[in-house]
């Protein structure tokens, strides 16, 4: 099948990286396919979306049929899974989850992390601030309760003819029983108020970041080497990483060892592009401690012939809006070509009617930084299902939008110029 000259993709590779989100491939495959037709009765193209298939315990695939303009077009669609370790890092609960929590917050506080994410967007603070918030006040709520119950329990308790003498263990247990059921009440907001799981994502980060997570190293080295592997015997068109939310810091770090396994792979085979969705990789890279992917990020900014595209959302709170993760992090290369990433952001409130954007996206942060994975009301470029199965490359579908870096809306305070020895 010949190319024509509006299309340089007949066929791609997608391998998709969630982020910090406990439902496996089949939620991805079932959100992939409801979405992809939706967005069709707009954007033009005909898609059809195959069954998924597990390939290993690793990944999960399937094949995506797409013709636009004529021009069709195949994409096998991989998603490498690290949901797993997810489900089993949020299983923890109880007095080993809040120390974990204490700690994890007490290190981005006396680390100065917590301070340089305010420095580069509040709207990120303040995402990772009211979990705690929260928290304390059910821990004061609860305490509350506990001592008052403590306070006004009896002393004795008369039935019939009969005194019984409370002893004062029964009242601070039931004290105590008072106070886990208080708190246990936090768990039922979670649902409206998500803020349990920002907590997970903090903990798991800094953890990480440490060098606590080997089976999560572990991972990352498997997802560079199913990459890498594949890379190398690839007679695709295009080789997309797509990659979302804290998935983006898993991304970086396994690109980045496939690049040290071959630093010129992208140079002498099928275009390699990178995604980034709602990054959040200064949450990881301020911390002290992250020197592995402060390393990976400065491979990535250089001169390896991966194109690199970040799209964000300012409405996107879980995300640094328009934030060049190389700049903030005091990192920079010797790279004079087009500068990486290409930031861009979503216009949200321009691609829904204002009814639809009220009732589904306004004040629901959780449901908008998955936007970028689902369809919206009203044509856009930055249709990801244009993106991961239409006709043209990341680099070719892009070309003509400047990079948005001066983008300085959601800093509070003039950012002191940080360099990499900084956090030494």
């Amino acid at each position: 099948m010949e190319i024509s000259p509006e299309q340089n993709v007949r066929r791609r590779k997608v391998f998709y990286i969630s982020g910090f989100d406990p439902k496996g491939p089949a939620y991805y495959h079932a959100l992939y396919s409801e979405e992809a037709q939706k967005q069709s009765r707009l954007n033009g193209m005909s898609i059809d979306v195959g069954d998924a298939r597990r390939r290993n315990r690793l990944s999960t695939s399937w094949r995506i049929q797409s013709s636009i303009n004529r021009l069709p077009t195949e994409t096998n669609y991989e998603v490498l899974r690290w949901d797993d370790i997810m489900r089993s890092r949020m299983r923890r609960s109880g007095p080993a989850f809040y120390w974990d929590t204490l700690r994890t917050y007490w290190l981005y506080i006396h680390s100065g992390a917590l301070r340089r994410i305010l420095q580069t967007s509040y709207p990120a603070f303040l995402a990772g601030l009211y979990p705690i918030v929260f928290l304390a006040g059910f821990f004061g709520l609860a305490a509350f309760a506990a001592l008052a119950g403590f306070a006004s329990a009896p002393e004795s308790i008369r039935f019939a003819d009969t005194v019984w003498t409370v002893p004062p263990l029964v009242t601070a247990a039931l004290s105590v029983g008072l106070f886990v059921c208080v708190l246990s009440l936090s768990r039922k907001l979670e649902n409206k108020v998500p803020f349990y799981w920002p907590l997970h994502v903090y903990s798991f980060t800094a953890d990480h970041m440490r060098g606590r997570m080997p089976e999560m190293d572990a991972r990352i080295q498997r997802m560079s080497q199913e990459i890498l592997d594949y890379i190398t015997q690839s007679e695709d068109d295009e080789i997309l990483i797509a990659s979302h939310s804290n998935g983006t810091v898993v991304a970086v770090l396994a690109i980045a060892a496939v690049l040290h396994a071959d630093p010129n792979i992208a140079k002498h085979g099928p275009q390699i592009s990178f995604l980034t969705l709602g990054h959040s990789i200064p949450l990881c890279s301020f911390l002290p401690q992250a020197k592995a992917l402060r390393r990976a990020l400065t491979d990535l900014g250089g001169d390896n012939g991966i194109t690199w595209v970040d799209i964000t959302a300012p409405r996107d709170a879980a995300c640094f809006a328009l934030t060049d993760p190389l700049k903030v992090s005091g990192l920079s290369t010797e790279y004079s070509g087009e500068h990486k990433p290409k930031l861009l952001s979503v216009p949200l409130s321009e691609l829904f009617s204002p009814q639809t954007f009220r009732k589904t996206l306004l004040r629901r942060w959780l449901r908008i930084h998955f936007q970028y994975l689902m369809a919206y009301e009203r044509p856009t470029p930055f249709d990801y299902f244009l993106i991961t199965a239409g006709p043209l490359t990341l680099a070719k579908r892009f070309a003509e939008f400047p990079s948005k870096d001066e983008f300085a809306k959601f800093r509070l305070f003039k950012q002191s110029n940080l360099r990499s020895d900084s956090y030494v």
